[in-house]
């Protein structure tokens, strides 16, 4: 609708293995950001900000590393399939520390959480479906399987269904009531700023 702005679909071959597609990940990472800095010099008043869910969250976090502080606004991670260190190595950035980022985590994707940490990490990590582990301001993780999380986020206005099963790799767009919450989060960011939902929610993530 008028006013609303742009959405565009950025497609990158995740598919074959789980080791193929975390490398191609990195690399999508600088075709994204191409495209990024393009819309930038295209429409230089514009925000950007970025909805990704697993390994597009790699990709997403991997275009801080080639940009500029101030050309993404905010990002929403669905069940992101990243290491904790290595949002926390994007985040360092000049464009991570301009940016804001809302980790949407639930333990229905625990079991392909794991499969990340041992396939990709060497069971050596932990990905962000544990929270960033460490605070920052322009960070929040939102667990949407926590109940006190979920009455918070009811009290706010955001109705979001509780799980319906225990293991759901797709969680974070399918439960009803979601897109409200990520629709505010990009189109009417200063009546929800980060500040005020993290005062809300609760300050950990369980395990």
């Amino acid at each position: 609708s008028p006013g609303q702005g742009l959405a565009i679909g950025f497609g990158w071959e995740g598919r074959k293995t789980l080791w193929h597609a975390g490398a191609e990940a990195l690399r999508a990472s600088e075709a994204l950001a191409n495209l990024i800095r393009l819309i930038r010099h295209l429409r230089p008043g514009a925000p950007v900000d970025i909805i990704a869910h697993s390994l597009g969250g790699r990709v997403a976090l991997g275009a801080l590393h080639r940009l500029s502080a101030g050309d993404i606004g905010r990002m929403i991670l669905l069940a992101g399939a990243e290491f904790r260190c290595r949002a926390a190595r994007a985040m360092d950035t000049e464009a991570g520390k301009s940016a804001e980022v809302f980790n949407i985590t639930s333990r229905e994707n625990d079991p392909f959480d794991l499969m990340v940490e041992l396939v990709l990490g060497g069971g050596s990590g932990r990905t962000l479906g544990q929270g960033l582990g460490q605070p920052r301001g322009n960070w929040l993780d939102i667990q949407i399987d926590d109940p006190a999380s979920l009455s918070a986020l009811r009290h706010l206005g955001f109705r979001v269904a509780p799980p319906a099963v225990l293991v759901c790799h797709w969680s974070p767009y399918l439960r009803p009531g979601l897109f409200p919450l990520y629709r505010a989060l990009f189109h009417d960011r200063a009546a929800w700023p980060l500040p005020m939902l993290a005062a809300a929610l609760p300050g950990l993530t369980r395990r």
